[in-house]
């Protein structure tokens, strides 16, 4: 009950957590024995490492190799992948999709992908999926079409705006949900969530789903590029 950075021990100091090795990020797996590290060293290194594993050279590799949580390449168990803007190369023009890069590949997040046609005041909305529940697509769409319309309505709404890597003529908006966080790209440098709200919630309430599912979109060549600190 001496933790090895801090060289205290109790009462000073808790020992409830036990220490990878190696980082879980990293996919370790293996720990210390309770009592090694204390519960102070272990919360001020953890974000540290999260900075260490998300948006430093680390990221490249662990994105394209793994692992994913625990050690596992399931992609179902990616517990916070980063989030990102991919450019479609399959089809002609630009195409961007909020999504992550696992194991070497790519995957969409489900989202509402708007094209704007500014010269005649006009949008096209389309919706784009994971591939990981393909065979309920149609809940799926649901779902998050609730989701969304509750996220526009709320005016203390929360979301993360993803950096966008790419030059493009093109005028888009994509809002997309993970892990209960939500998250939005543009062609533009901002968002006024709440205008666009005003002007696109009563589509999406109104709109017709019958026979509709999402796009899904997975496991495409999609070009993507690392902004690193």
């Amino acid at each position: 009950m001496e933790c090895i950075y801090l060289k205290q021990t109790k009462p000073d100091l808790k020992f409830t957590k036990r220490e990878h090795v190696i980082p879980a990020g990293l996919g370790g797996i293996e720990k210390l024995p309770r009592g090694y590290v204390s519960d102070a060293a272990n919360e001020f290194f953890s974000p540290i490492e999260l900075i260490a594993l998300r948006k430093t050279f680390l990221t490249v590799n662990r994105e394209n190799v793994g692992p994913g949580k625990r050690g596992t390449l399931i992609v179902k168990k990616v517990k916070s992948p980063s989030i990102r803007v991919l450019k479609d190369t399959d089809l002609n023009g630009d195409n961007f999709k909020l999504g992550f890069v696992f194991a070497g590949e790519t995957y969409m997040i489900p989202q509402l992908q708007m094209d704007f046609n500014d010269a005649e005041s006009s949008y096209k909305p389309t919706y784009f999926s994971t591939t990981l529940e393909v065979e309920d697509g149609k809940q799926i769409l649901c779902d998050f079409r609730q989701k969304l319309i509750r996220f526009l309505r709320n005016r203390d709404r929360s979301y993360k705006l993803v950096y966008m890597p790419f030059q493009t003529d093109k005028h888009f908006i994509n809002i997309g949900s993970y892990n209960g966080n939500w998250f939005a790209a543009t062609s533009h440098k901002t968002i006024n969530m709440d205008y666009l709200a005003l002007f696109c919630l009563k589509d999406i309430v109104g709109e017709n789903l019958e026979g509709k599912e999402p796009e899904w979109k997975g496991k495409l060549l999609q070009n993507y590029e690392y902004k690193l600190d």
